[in-house]
């Protein structure tokens, strides 16, 4: 996700297709998507787990409690570093969430 070099806030994403109107950044976009169908497949990770919206939300939410109980606050920065599984778009959403800056280092999984 883009970050303002001045105030270390989410830039906006670039126009929607047939929208004409900027996106509004990844955790707006999947409330949104959230509040339209909390029932929809969110994410399938290459072990074959699934999770709906609602149940990345819950996920999220929950990550999100114990980051805050271990004291970080908006506007920190938090490096992941994960396979490429259902767990990682919790923690990368929850950091969201709370206003965490999310650093990502790539990881691939193996599932053999």
């Amino acid at each position: 996700m883009p970050v303002s070099a001045l105030d270390g806030r989410a830039a906006k994403g670039p126009a929607r297709p047939g929208t004409g109107t900027a996106g509004t950044g990844i955790w707006e976009d999947f409330q949104a998507l959230l509040a339209a169908n909390p029932r929809a497949e969110a994410v399938v990770d290459d072990r074959g787990r699934r999770l709906t919206r609602s149940g990345l939300d819950a996920l999220s939410a929950g990550i999100a409690a114990d980051m805050q109980a271990h004291g970080l606050v908006p506007g920190d920065v938090v490096i992941i570093c994960m396979p490429n599984w259902t767990e990682w778009m919790g923690v990368y959403l929850a950091a969201l969430r709370i206003g965490l800056v999310p650093g990502t280092l790539p990881v691939t999984s193996d599932p053999g």
